[in-house]
């Protein structure tokens, strides 16, 4: 054997290490970077998740109120109330406290309008209602509503809309706003 002879190497390792070491520094980084952005949209997936579920308890609610003969806070109705424009922030109503802790300070609110009255009921298809047009709104014949019935049992109509919080409050920059709606047809005593 014949002794290495370091005067004739030309650092060929060296040079193949270094190109190694660098791919996977680039690789190293590209997996931090893959992680940080999915914990990002996890984190917009969760709270768009508990938006969701604060704007739906808020809206049961708000349908239980009415059903308990709670008032809305507009009646499209009226002729002289203009329900086509969207509520001021002062008409909608905020719940005391959100039972999300980490959407705390964001306070889901609801906003509840009246928009048909006196809507008959047909007694020949149970699916369909018929209104005795004591409503100035035309809204009720959006609703399948129409004036031959002689029936006797009538109802209002409400929609009850609800969101996850006010936009642009403090603390609501770049969160999820979440706006759910219902139609809910009450009986008139009678």
């Amino acid at each position: 054997m014949s002794p290495l002879n370091f005067k004739h190497q030309s650092g060929v390792v060296l040079i193949v290490a270094m190109v190694l070491m660098a791919i996977i520094t680039l690789v190293g980084i590209s997996a931090s970077q893959l992680v940080t952005s999915s914990g990002v949209s996890t984190t917009g997936f969760l709270d768009r998740g508990q938006a969701f579920q604060d704007v739906e308890s808020v809206l049961r609610e708000a349908e239980k109120k009415l059903i308990d003969g709670g008032a809305a806070a507009r009646d499209c109705t009226n002729s002289n109330v203009d329900c086509s424009t969207l509520p001021s922030a002062s008409d909608w109503s905020a719940v005391s406290e959100s039972k999300n802790a980490l959407r705390a300070g964001l306070l889901p609110e609801h906003f509840i309008e009246k928009i048909a009255a006196n809507v008959v009921a047909d007694p020949s298809n149970p699916t369909t209602t018929n209104s005795v047009k004591t409503s100035r709104n035309s809204s009720s014949f959006e609703y399948g509503a129409h004036s031959d019935s002689a029936s006797s049992s009538t109802y209002d109509f409400y929609r009850v809309t609800a969101r996850s919080h006010t936009p642009g409050t403090t603390g609501s920059e770049g969160r999820s706003v979440v706006v759910l709606q219902s139609v809910i047809k009450i009986p008139q005593d009678g």
